[in-house]
């Protein structure tokens, strides 16, 4: 009851909260059509007489007279409400706080709630004005979050996300990015090919004084590649090489003895391919490296000829080899010049030669 008293907005209700039993104090206004008590003044419609207050009943556990000394002491009544009832019991302690002069409750303010209790309505059936001008009442929920963060704007189905029916996302979520995340490297891969445009002359290429090169290029992709072999046709015998004929060889071969290791504890005799060798192929337009498998990885590392493809084809004429025709020459693991010129296998007496490595 005493709750409803002091929220009525409408004119009949009371200006002056009172305990069973208890005067309202003197000097409260009343509220809105209420009848001010002692040296009071009348709210908006209320009648400007002095009201005469009843004699004060005698003392009783309900009233709970205290003496005309304020304090700041919270008494509790038996009749207060408790439970589940918690916000019109803060509100029946704190209208039956000891601060009236009379000893009796608190009187409410003049806009018709108890002191230090929540605002009464401005007007009937109203709700309750801002605390601050242009700020949103208590009870209004707070906004919800912005949505996710998207990078270089448009929507999220502009970045490839599309986002599903009921699904919420926070500020704390980022769509799209500005750089693309790197690829993590597998431990111990790396690149396998490379490519380099022609930094010789086509039509006469010398493989020998062309080697350095190479094995550069070999190791760019392995470090410790070593020579195995190279091989090239046509060459004239002046000993140069022209890669815009029709060829069958035109390359070096490289080993790596690091990735030629059989793995531990596997059978000798199970072959297993590992990446350990590395080929140098030479273009007309370009150079490129590349690496390649072996299940046997036991090609012999060999030394770099003193000799050039001039050298070894005036060992050739020296034994009676033609002059009139073009010869394939190979570097080979015995280290020594394989010299051919039966290029169509056609029989050629002598087709075949072989000679030391010996400059004439």
């Amino acid at each position: 009851t005493l709750f409803a008293v002091a929220h009525r907005g409408g004119g009949e209700s009371a200006a002056v909260a009172q305990a069973p039993g208890g005067p309202a104090g003197s000097g409260a206004a009343a509220g809105p059509g209420g009848i001010a008590g002692p040296g009071g003044a009348a709210g908006p419609g209320g009648a400007g007489a002095v009201a005469t207050p009843s004699p004060p009943p005698p003392d009783t556990p309900a009233t709970l007279a205290k003496t005309a000394t304020p304090d700041t002491t919270t008494t509790t009544d038996p009749a207060a409400p408790t439970g589940h009832l918690d916000e019109p019991a803060a509100l029946y302690k704190r209208v039956h706080r000891n601060g009236s002069p009379t000893g009796g409750p608190a009187a409410l303010t003049a806009a018709g709630s108890p002191t230090g209790g929540p605002a009464a309505p401005t007007a009937a059936g109203s709700p309750a004005a801002p605390t601050t001008a242009g700020s949103p009442s208590a009870a209004t929920p707070a906004p919800h979050g912005q949505g996710p963060t998207i990078i270089g704007g448009g929507s999220a189905a502009d970045h490839g996300v599309f986002i599903g029916p009921n699904v919420t996302l926070g500020s704390n979520v980022i769509i799209g990015s500005t750089t693309p995340a790197a690829p993590v490297p597998l431990p111990g891969a790396g690149r396998e090919e490379l490519q380099r445009p022609a930094d010789y002359n086509p039509k006469h290429f010398d493989p020998v004084a062309y080697l350095p090169k190479a094995q550069q290029l070999a190791r760019e992709l392995v470090p410790d590649a070593h020579l195995t072999s190279f091989e090239f046709d046509p060459v004239f015998p002046d000993g140069h090489v022209d890669l815009t004929l029709d060829s069958r060889d035109h390359a070096y071969e490289f080993r790596s003895a690091e990735r030629s290791v059989f793995p531990a504890g596997r059978p000798r005799n199970m072959p297993i391919d590992r990446k350990c060798r590395v080929s140098v192929d030479i273009g007309v337009h370009g150079v490129s490296a590349r690496v390649l498998s072996s299940d046997t990885c036991n090609a012999k590392l060999i030394r770099a000829p003193r000799c050039s493809f001039a050298g070894v084809w005036k060992q050739a004429l020296a034994h009676s080899i033609p002059s009139d025709v073009v010869a394939r020459i190979a570097w080979l693991s015995d280290e020594r010049w394989f010299f051919d010129i039966d290029l169509g296998s056609q029989g050629i007496q002598n087709g075949v030669s072989s000679f030391d490595d010996r400059c004439l």
